[in-house]
């Protein structure tokens, strides 16, 4: 019993060791996880943003050609 119980405790040194060093590299993982997650999401909110902008430019350039077209058609009318 006491020869095992003295394996165990050299071993802890190890066992702590060993931890410590998974722990650090789940660690590392994780924040690179979280790093790539948030390019993605940026890049998700800019594609989204620049989708909103070109939507928004091609309401108000049909806006403004149907404007135009009032004014030619007044225009020409008169």
């Amino acid at each position: 019993m006491s020869s095992s119980s003295q394996n165990s405790s050299n071993a802890n040194p190890d066992y702590i060791h060993n931890s410590k060093e998974i722990n650090d590299e789940i660690q590392e993982q994780s924040n690179d996880t979280l790093q790539t997650l948030s390019l993605g999401g940026l890049v998700n909110a800019i594609t989204l943003s620049m989708l909103n902008n070109t939507a928004n430019q091609y309401s108000s350039q049909t806006l403004a050609n149907s404007a135009m077209v009032q004014t030619c058609n007044k225009i020409l009318g008169a």
